[in-house]
């Protein structure tokens, strides 16, 4: 006998009421969406310039002085945040944000506010959180389409954020990683781009999907979760033979390819055999390397103000490189250097603003902002052969 599957999901909204989707084989649609989004790059009168897909969260993120003790153990080493059993810990109002996270809605929010029309697919639950998520979308310019599990509660995220920016993150997924094939609405939506950074969603849906719009025309951005990555370079192989953009951190890239982190080259021309695309490999505080098979450009980082919240640097990044690439591609034609540094300097620059705010929304770059703020006009990028 085939297993439930848990949290089975019945509810979709994409109507201008926040959660008031229609129980599948009910009332339509709402048709609103008919014909919102101008033209896709197939000639259809639906479509977006990009859809993001994967998990949405609510964060509540608190910055709080704690003393950071080194603590070496049999089960764990490294700096801990260490509070008094017991005691409550007081947090001022201006060291705490409440918010949407989680990486399709984060993307989203820097697509939305670089000038694309946006879409967003993931899964919450029929309760407040969920219909916060949904309402912020809206308010950002960015379609939700969300479907609704009614067994399920949206994901929540408690985020305690250290003085230096380093976070202890307490994650419940709820129906985040719930969201199934059947659930999404492929008739409704079209886009140029699909950016997907998939949590827990299985492997087999996010296939599937992701198939589903490289076979109709989208091209694809992956940031591939940890669940991705120990199947192996070889399984996801054809996965990555659909990935136009491949963004992974540097512990990511190294777990991936069995490579050492401290031999890039190798990295590089393991990840350049397995993916048609470019390849953005992250490296923390040291900038970030992209390479698209025969070059390599390398960049350091744009000067902090502050470091608030270093989470969601990393989905700032890796969107604000795929918008910066969305801004600069010719149709039919491959990227360019200027692209490419383009796309360099704002994922950057997208990042850089990030960290500087607590919660992973609030410090995401407009493309006013970006444009004409004058520290993100230099950064010293190389390219090299690969």
């Amino acid at each position: 006998m085939k297993k439930k599957r848990q949290g089975k999901s019945k509810n979709f909204t994409h109507a201008p009421v926040p959660l008031s989707g229609t129980v599948r084989g009910s009332a339509p649609r709402n048709p609103e969406n008919k014909g919102a989004a101008g033209v896709n790059p197939r000639g259809f009168t639906t479509g977006f310039d990009v859809i993001t897909l994967g998990t949405a969260t609510l964060d509540v993120v608190m910055h709080v002085v704690a003393s950071l003790h080194r603590v070496v153990k049999i089960i764990a080493s490294g700096d801990m945040q260490c509070f008094p059993l017991g005691s409550k810990v007081e947090v001022q109002s201006s060291n705490m944000h409440i918010g949407p996270g989680g990486g399709a809605t984060n993307a989203a929010v820097t697509f939305s506010r670089q000038g694309f029309k946006t879409a967003c697919i993931a899964e919450v639950g029929k309760d407040i959180f969920g219909a916060l998520i949904v309402e912020h979308m809206r308010k950002e310019k960015i379609q939700p389409f969300f479907s609704v599990n009614t067994q399920l509660p949206t994901a929540l995220s408690m985020v305690v954020v250290h003085r230096e920016g380093e976070r202890t993150v307490f994650v419940h997924r709820g129906a985040s990683a719930n969201l199934s094939y059947s659930e999404i609405p492929f008739a409704d939506i079209e886009a140029k781009w699909v950016y997907c950074a998939p949590g827990g969603m299985p492997h087999r849906m996010v296939d599937r999907a992701l198939e589903h719009f490289h076979r109709n025309g989208s091209r694809v951005a992956l940031n591939p979760s940890k669940r991705q990555l120990k199947l192996g370079i070889k399984k996801l192989k054809p996965l990555l033979d659909m990935v136009d953009v491949l963004v992974l951190n540097q512990e990511e890239a190294s777990y991936l390819t069995g490579i050492s982190q401290e031999n890039e080259q190798k990295i590089f021309k393991t990840l350049d055999k397995a993916v048609k695309g470019i390849v953005v490999m992250t490296r923390g505080p040291k900038g970030l390397a992209v390479s698209d098979g025969k070059h390599v450009w390398t960049a350091g980082i744009y000067k902090n103000k502050r470091i608030m919240d270093r989470l969601g640097a990393g989905d700032a990044l890796g969107s604000g490189f795929v918008a910066g690439l969305m801004r600069s591609r010719m149709v039919g034609a491959p990227f360019s250097d200027a692209a490419i540094k383009r796309a360099i300097r704002l994922g950057s620059a997208n990042a850089t603003s990030e960290v500087e705010q607590l919660g992973t929304q609030t410090g995401i770059l407009t493309q006013k902002q970006f444009e004409t703020q004058a520290r993100w006009g230099k950064l010293k990028i190389t390219r090299t052969d690969a």
